[in-house]
């Protein structure tokens, strides 16, 4: 596709297909061709499940987001123990963040990174994209726990980690 022929969808892209990973691409040109942008949309087999996942690439910001989708959409009675699990994880990570998107019911893990004016740094987003990965499917069933009654505390005990719950 010419729309897609700069090198820095290309390398994009074409990490996609060394990876593996089935992918469809839709343009989000704007009016403006200012915020000229794709969307990469595919899905991660993960150890715990496979999940949805997009790369968001903007040209003129240099600029990709990763996001893992949880599958299942929380219901509103829910809500307030997702953005408290969210909240306690978040506060702990080091790279990423999860969102919950209160008006669909969406939780999702994101990481970006800002290519600057250099070459395009595919090994960066390899590894971006891998750290997506494996801290989405640490948390995953942690989350779905959540989903299935637990409150976010009891969840957070299943991934084995010290959140220090305890302190303020």
């Amino acid at each position: 596709r010419s729309e897609f022929s700069h090198p820095f969808y290309q390398a994009i892209m074409r990490l996609f297909e060394q990876e593996e990973w089935p992918y469809e691409v839709v343009s989000l040109e704007e009016e403006d061709d200012e915020d000229d942008a794709i969307l990469l949309i595919s899905s991660m087999d993960l150890q715990n499940g496979q999940v949805p996942c997009t790369l968001y690439a903007s040209l003129p910001a240099r600029l990709v987001v990763f996001s893992a989708t949880l599958p299942a959409v929380v219901e509103i009675p829910r809500y307030d123990q997702v953005l408290r699990f969210v909240g306690m994880v978040n506060a702990n990570l080091q790279v990423g963040s999860f969102d919950f998107d209160m008006d669909n019911g969406q939780v999702r893990f994101r990481t970006s990174l800002i290519a600057g004016d250099s070459t395009f740094p595919v090994e960066s987003l390899r590894i971006l994209m891998a750290v997506n990965a494996q801290t989405f499917d640490h948390f995953l069933p942690a989350l779905q726990a959540v989903l299935d009654g637990f409150s976010a505390e009891r969840a957070l005990e299943l991934t084995g980690h010290d959140l220090d719950l305890d302190e303020d």
